[in-house]
């Protein structure tokens, strides 16, 4: 909303597109669909109380 200067869908979903971060569980990027690319899924499971990583699938 804020890169799009907008709250509505139309301007939103324009800008998805050119977005580019990096962040903690890689590069979050769009097509020109909007669909994610190199997208990934973190896998974990709590055993007392503790978040345990189990795997990260790239997809």
């Amino acid at each position: 909303m804020k890169r799009a200067n907008s709250t509505k869908r139309a301007a939103i979903l324009a800008t998805i597109p050119h977005t580019k971060y990096s962040g903690v569980s890689g590069l979050v990027q769009f097509d020109e669909h909007g669909d994610l690319q190199q997208s990934a899924i973190s896998l974990v499971n709590y055993k007392e109380g503790k978040k345990n990583l189990l795997e990260i699938v790239k997809l």
